[in-house]
């Protein structure tokens, strides 16, 4: 467990390279007058928490930078709020006075507007008011160490896939057919209950690994097939000299945003309020050196969208957040007024 000045001296690193991007040094912090204590305590200090995982110095004579662990607990313990400026707010706040034609329209307004307003890059996503449903599933045997899997959505799309198996009878496999269709046809993945997939699977033992396998593969499929827009703007954001030194990390990042289904992957199935994932939470190596700030906004309807903040790990994190719980409210209210 961290001492109270081990904390303190974590916060004034983290903040220190949120402003500076540079690797913070002892005696940097020792001439602060809020910590009092000499470079060598300091140093005894930061040693301490780069022991427990809090903390990385890049090279041997090099200060200390935060480590994703060290931000994680900066991010969930240590951050103060932050008061956006009346520009900012005004900004952001004027997407109520403009007239849009159509949904994507306004969400492309509010992207840039977001976008130019943080510095960063924003995912912002319509809300799916169609969800696929399928309609048909089929397990066909193809030999020893193969499975067909087929399956029919409402939307008449017919997808098929191969999938790894043991050596299942096909009257295993119609058998088991039967028992997910029952479960799964006609209703979306929302509807489906994993207590009773746990069930399906406590009465075919012998096929439980075959079962968690295909699972994953209907949501993906079933995730893919649904109608979603996606708006994402300031790519160009990422190129900023100060973002990162190896200028190839915001290249490959902004051709990885260019592809829908990857920035849908980088999304979390945020249920309410603010969500903030650091390097490798965001699950695409891709993104190792970046992070994401991601709260949903209420469409009407009982619908709901996504908005996301993408920047470098050393983001200005209070002020991230900010900036989305201001643009989450204000894409809410414009759009309980279009759709109430």
């Amino acid at each position: 467990m961290l001492t109270s000045r081990q904390i303190e001296i974590l916060k004034l690193i983290v903040d220190d390279f949120i402003s500076t991007g540079q690797p913070v040094g002892s005696r940097r912090l020792s001439k602060l007058p809020s910590l009092n204590v000499s470079p060598a305590t300091i140093r005894n200090e930061m040693a301490d928490l780069e022991d427990f995982g809090y903390v990385l110095q890049p090279h041997i004579s090099a200060g200390r930078i935060p480590s994703e662990q060290g931000l994680r607990f900066y991010v969930d313990s240590l951050l103060d709020g932050h008061e956006l400026t009346t520009a900012i707010n005004n900004n952001i706040r004027s997407l109520y006075l403009l007239h849009y034609d159509e949904n994507i329209s306004l969400l492309r307004q509010a992207a840039r507007v977001i976008s130019d307003n943080a510095e960063m890059t924003v995912i912002i996503t319509e809300p799916r008011f169609t969800a696929r449903r399928l309609t048909n599933l089929k397990l066909l045997k193809m030999n020893s160490s193969k499975v067909l899997l087929v399956l029919i959505t409402d939307g008449e799309e017919v997808k098929t896939l191969v999938l790894n198996a043991d050596d299942f009878s096909q009257e295993v496999l119609d058998n088991l057919t039967t028992e997910l269709s029952t479960l799964m046809l006609d209703r979306s993945l929302e509807e489906i209950s994993f207590r009773d997939i746990n069930k399906i699977k406590s009465r075919h033992l012998d096929q439980r690994e075959l079962i968690d396998y295909i699972l994953p593969v209907l949501k993906e499929v079933l995730r893919k097939l649904n109608k979603e827009h996606i708006v994402v703007a300031g790519r160009e954001y990422l190129l900023r000299s100060e973002y990162f030194s190896d200028i190839d990390i915001a290249r490959r990042a902004i051709e990885t945003l260019k592809d829908p289904m990857a920035v849908l992957a980088l999304l979390d199935n945020q249920k309410e309020g603010i969500g903030v994932r650091i390097g490798a939470e965001l699950g695409n190596q891709v993104f190792n050196e970046f992070s994401m700030v991601q709260c949903n906004f209420n469409f009407g309807g009982g619908q709901s969208g996504q908005i996301a903040l993408l920047g470098p790990k050393r983001m200005d994190y209070s002020k991230a957040i900010s900036i989305v719980e201001v643009g989450a409210k204000t894409l809410t209210d414009l759009f309980s007024g279009i759709h109430l």
